[in-house]
């Protein structure tokens, strides 16, 4: 339950953290019943292994026209990674490239459920030249999106993107790949994806944890795994 203003639009955020949180837990929980103690301590070996290697990614924002002038800008085409089980699925994307800064990207999606939707989340991920994909963001509707069963809609941002790496290397990208990874409908209820779905595409290995499987991470680096297991116990 909620109560005082909703500012910035946190009662979404917040339902989603909330669902992520519970998505997250249930999974190591599900880990620990099925592989024991020992499957759990693999699995937070993997985060831990992850999260060292993601790749980082610095992004500056700047509306209107271009930040930079200096290289030949062309359209970019979105590729989509599309989860089975997702109200809404993108159907096409483009936006204009010039080196390491991507501007007005346009992303046509259409709800497939049977509840009208009101916001939709379309995650980026870039690749450079080199073939190393970078989690970049997000791109989010306009609060006014009104999605009834069946119809198709625009996502339209007027804003440019700057990338760079976490050392300063600017990044050269050479193609962007999307997914929905938020869905409010109409109602207040939020879809996110499942656990599954993110390993089956491959993302898991490139998408940003949540701030849960972050926490819990942190506590089996810094107490162990006995820790993590009580944590896990309390929900």
């Amino acid at each position: 339950s909620f109560y005082g203003p909703n500012e910035l639009n946190s009662r979404r955020s917040m339902r989603a953290w909330e669902m992520e949180a519970r998505r997250d837990r249930q999974y190591f929980k599900a880990i620990l019943e099925s592989r024991g103690p020992e499957g759990l301590r693999e699995a937070f070996l993997s985060s831990v292994a992850a999260l060292s290697s993601r790749p980082r990614m610095d992004v500056r924002f700047a509306r209107g026209g271009r930040a930079t002038n200096f290289e030949a800008e062309h359209e970019l085409q979105f590729a989509f990674l599309r989860f089975p089980d997702s109200p809404v699925d993108p159907i096409s994307g483009v936006a204009r490239a010039s080196g390491s800064e991507i501007r007005a990207p346009r992303i046509d999606v259409k709800n497939r459920s049977k509840r009208g939707v009101s916001y939709v989340e379309i995650g980026w991920i870039l690749k450079d030249r080199n073939g190393r994909q970078f989690l970049a963001g997000s791109v989010p509707s306009s609060d006014g999106l009104d999605l009834a069963p069946g119809q198709t809609g625009k996502i339209l941002e007027s804003t440019s993107l700057r990338f760079s790496s976490a050392s300063g290397r600017i990044v050269d990208i050479q193609g962007v790949t999307g997914y929905v990874s938020q869905v409010e409908f109409d109602n207040g209820e939020i879809w996110i994806p499942s656990r599954s779905s993110l390993n089956q595409s491959g993302l898991q290995g490139v998408a940003a944890p949540s701030p849960e499987e972050q926490r819990l991470t942190n506590i089996y680096v810094k107490k162990g795994l006995e820790a993590v297991i009580q944590e896990l116990r309390k929900f």
